[in-house]
């Protein structure tokens, strides 16, 4: 895993906080970009791959561009 890490380029387009409630909820989603998700409170969903990702506090989470992911959140998170 680590020589996969030291192998990653990335290139930061856009930065910002947002605090989401009920209403992020898409499906369907295709980005041309990567999205990095870092939560520092609350709880959501990111469907991808057929896999439920559960967006935790203190964590980090990259999902790759070009692919069809689905984002949801119950209540709020940051």
């Amino acid at each position: 895993m680590q020589k996969y890490l030291q192998l990653l380029k990335l290139n930061l387009l856009n930065i910002g906080f947002a605090s989401l409630d009920d209403s992020w909820d898409f499906d369907n989603v295709f980005s041309p970009f990567s999205r990095l998700y870092y939560i520092t409170s609350g709880t959501a969903k990111v469907y991808h791959n057929n896999q439920v990702f559960h967006l935790k506090p203190n964590h980090m989470y990259l999902i790759p561009s070009n692919t069809y992911s689905r984002y949801k959140c119950d209540f709020f998170h940051e």
